[in-house]
């Protein structure tokens, strides 16, 4: 699951509009701008 269009606050730096992924109950990735689109489920 990505959250997208954040503000961020890291401990190096902070991440205007940031995006992070959770999975498994984890952070798996945080990356600066949107979350990647991904295709639809169906």
């Amino acid at each position: 699951m990505w959250f997208s269009d954040m503000r961020l606050v890291l401990p190096d730096g902070i991440l205007e509009h940031g995006s992070l992924e959770i999975e498994d109950g984890r952070i798996a990735e945080i990356r600066e701008g949107p979350a990647p689109r991904r295709p639809p489920v169906h």
